[in-house]
């Protein structure tokens, strides 16, 4: 805590994590090889039960890479692109989903 009068106070704080938080709650961890397609990556986050997809952001530079609209997944093309092509080596996304809501899930993905 700063007071401005007294200085600064070192007094520190239990820190307790929110589970509810998009910043501090929990992520998973995909290792996937690089040469699988897009594809498969979105039948691993389907098999986590979050629910079915509807967004996945890059968390740094915001870029959508997968959206469902009226039910249909508009970015379909990149489903047969290989996962190199979409997303860097450890890359964080965000996926939202029927269960996570807008808060979302992240994921950290790692190529093998």
């Amino acid at each position: 805590m700063y007071l401005g009068h007294q200085g600064i106070s070192a007094d520190a704080f239990k820190y307790a994590r929110n589970p509810n938080c998009r910043v501090c709650k929990k992520l998973l961890f995909c290792k996937i090889d690089p040469e699988k397609k897009f594809s498969e990556l979105l039948k691993w986050i389907s098999e986590k039960d979050l629910g079915e997809i509807k967004t996945i952001n890059t968390v740094n530079s915001n870029e959508m890479i997968y959206l469902l609209m009226q039910g249909k997944n508009s970015m379909a093309s990149k489903e047969d692109q290989q996962i190199k092509e979409i997303l860097e080596d450890n890359t964080l996304i965000l996926v939202t989903t029927d269960v996570t809501g807008v808060d979302g899930k992240k994921i950290y993905v790692q190529y093998n």
